[in-house]
This record gives C-alpha cells, structure tokens and sequence, in this order.
C-alpha cells in the first residue's frame, strides 16, 4: 500500500539511490542509511514496515544486524541484499528470521514483487500480533467457560453449500487451519468461531435441547444415554448444556473419532459432576 515506510540499509550509496528512486516512485515512503548501527538506532525511534537489508557492511554485518532487527521488531519482513552471497549464508539467514532474498545486480520488477509481498507479511503478522495480545488481555479463567466466540466470521455466497457439506467438515477444517495459522494458544479457540450462514450456531441450539432432552430421558428412565460421536467442540456444548442439571452427570468416552458423550444418571443423594 502506497506511503508505507520502507527502510534500506546499504553502505553502497549506488543502491540506496536506486532502491529509492524505484519505490518512491511507486509512492512508499522511503529512508536509507549505510550500516547496521544506523538501522538499530532508527529503529529506536521509529518503526519501518519493511527493511531492505545488505548482507555484507562494515561494522555490524547484516547477519548481526537481522538477529537485532528481529529481537526488536519481530514482526518486520526483512529483505537481505546478497551481492555474493552462499548457501550456508542463505540458510543461516532464513533461520534467523529472514523473508526474502534479492541479488546485485538488482532487478527492479522482481524488488517491487517482493517488497509488496513482504509489506503483505509485516502486515498479517502485526494483525496477528494484536489479535493474541487482545485474547490474552482476557482472563485466561474465562476461556473455555462459555461457548458463546468472541470473533465469529460468516461465510456467505455460493459456496456455502460445498461448506456445509458432511455436517460443515470443509468449514471446520478452515477454521482449523486458520486457528493454526494465527498461532493462538489452543486454550482461545473457542473464542473464534467459523461460521456459514448460521449452521454453527444453530448447530449450538440443537445440540443444547438435544442435551437437556437427553437429561430429561435419563432422569424418568434412569439408564444411561450415549450420543453419537462428535468432535470435541460439540462434546464441549453438551458438557456445558448440563452442567448444572440435577440428576444427571455427563462424560466423554471412547478414542479418536469414536469420542462420544454419555449421560449417566445420578443416584439420589449423590452429586452430580460434568
């Protein structure tokens, strides 16, 4: 996006002229210094979106300077500029935190690609960054207490029906993969929920009365009910559903895919626990 802040460090005066004068005109706003310590300490006081980064400089090398760089701003896509540069440099940089490479000669098409996609990374990451930081804030005694998500995305469209296809299997494995992606301590995903054109929370409805049905039966009959198998979430909502029924007492039971609720009934005088 045009005006974000773009660093270069460079102790070659000839690419910091020509890193500046692409992106420039490209809009990004655009500062340049020549060693790794002039980069650590603009970074003190101001924070680029992206950094282009030389390899090799006098003083602090860029390896050196990647390693700070991501201590202090982890989030930051940095670009390293190799103009003779190894395999074992490349790995070594890639484990350091590194998002790309570009060559000397520098070829000018393949710099803007790659600085849009790295400004595309710096973003998502800061996204994702406030995203845990604003989970975390919450109590962590709150998470898995209620299943009411505090952040539901809704699909909508002509794909819906391919994503409630098998009891929503395609919407559950998004919303998986995103949940992983987002590296979310696992104890905040119920605070996320994937949904398409409320099927999850009618799903929560129905599972909810399908308990206390359930509850009502095992009461009057006083023989356990087994539900289907379902997946850990939906053994979550029933657990809750009943936790404070009378007369009932609910767990989970069976491996793998065969996990599946039983509610038991309580004998009189007993208390019941979920």
């Amino acid at each position: 996006m045009p005006g974000e802040h773009i660093l270069i460090v460079d102790d070659e005066r000839a690419i910091q002229t020509t890193l500046r004068g692409v992106l420039e005109d490209e809009g990004y706003r655009v500062t340049a210094v020549g060693s790794g310590e002039q980069a650590l300490a603009r970074l003190q006081d101001d924070t680029p979106d992206i950094i282009f980064l030389d390899i090799w400089m006098p003083g602090i090398d860029g390896l050196d300077t990647l390693a700070e760089v991501k201590r202090l701003r982890p989030e930051l896509a940095v670009v390293m500029i190799s103009g003779h540069g190894t395999i074992e440099t490349a790995v070594k940089a890639t484990k350091l935190g590194a998002y790309d490479f570009i060559e000397k000669p520098l070829s000018l098409e393949k710099t803007l690609l790659i600085a849009t996609r790295a400004l595309e990374h710096t973003r998502l990451e800061r996204e994702n960054r406030n995203l845990r930081a604003q989970l975390e804030r919450v109590s962590p005694g709150a998470a898995g207490a209620s299943e009411q998500p505090e952040l539901v995305v809704d699909f909508t469209g002509r794909d819906a029906e391919l994503l409630l296809e098998r009891q929503g299997e395609l919407l559950r494995a998004l919303e998986h993969i995103a949940l992983r992606w987002l590296r979310l301590d696992p104890r905040h995903f119920d605070r996320i929920r994937f949904d398409c054109e409320g099927y999850r929370a009618g799903r929560v409805a129905e599972l909810e009365l399908a308990a206390r049905t359930a509850a009502e039966r095992v009461r009057q009959s006083r023989a356990p009910f087994r539900f289907a198998p379902m997946n850990s979430r939906e053994r979550r909502i029933v657990h809750l559903a009943l936790k404070n029924e009378t007369g009932v007492r609910t767990a989970s039971e069976g491996e793998g895919d065969a996990r599946a609720v039983v509610v038991y009934p309580v004998p009189e005088g007993s208390q019941a626990t979920g």
